[in-house]
């Protein structure tokens, strides 16, 4: 799985990571599994284009984009497996509104 699985055959037979859990971020995971960490359309967010009234819209996809790179690109499986989150997440946890789902309007 892109460098993050290795797999053994044999008596053995299974699957450990290719890397240290030091070494996989969540990023690596998230692009792995579901592909880009932002697409619009399908598309990367620097792609999306939009005129009118709309078209600051990309500047908010790339935020989007950026706020999750910032997020999963620096907490590691290992500070997951230790429960060491970094300030920044645990922040965000912290926050009793992050834990509230929202429905749609």
């Amino acid at each position: 799985m892109l460098g993050i699985l290795a797999s053994h055959r044999g008596r053995e037979a299974g699957y450990n990571l290719a890397r240290s859990a030091a070494n996989i971020t969540t990023a690596d995971v998230f692009r792995a599994l579901d592909g880009p960490l932002a697409q619009v359309h399908g598309l990367g967010p620097e792609m999306a284009t939009y005129q009118g009234a709309a078209e600051h819209l990309q500047d908010v996809w790339i935020a989007v984009r950026a706020s999750l790179r910032a997020l999963l690109e620096n907490l590691t499986l290992e500070d997951i497996h230790r429960g060491k989150l970094p300030v920044n997440i645990a922040r965000l946890i912290a926050d009793p509104d992050a834990w509230l789902a929202r429905k749609p309007a």
